[in-house]
């Protein structure tokens, strides 16, 4: 006989959380990129940020993305730090 149980172990009020493959990994650490109006053009921007827990495919982003941060989740392979992308 086999059965499965799930128990929930963590919970917060809120959380920021992304697809785990949109954080990317260098030497100095983790981050992801942002998007940032520069001139009246949108860039992509590198943004280090701290981890948390992960469940599934997402993971939580404890510190470096704030409340209207656009995250890139789409696309991000394609980017780097200030090019130019447009957002749709």
């Amino acid at each position: 006989m086999f059965s499965t149980i799930q128990v929930n172990d963590f919970k917060t009020a809120s959380a920021f959380v992304v697809p785990s493959v949109a954080i990317k990994q260098d030497i100095k650490g983790s981050y992801l990129y942002v998007t940032n109006l520069e001139e009246g053009k949108q860039k992509a921007r590198k943004r280090y940020v701290e981890t948390g827990l992960s469940y599934k495919d997402q993971t939580m982003i404890k510190e470096g993305v704030s409340q209207g941060d656009e995250v890139i989740v789409k696309g991000f392979a394609q980017v780097s730090d200030g090019v130019s992308i447009s957002v749709k």
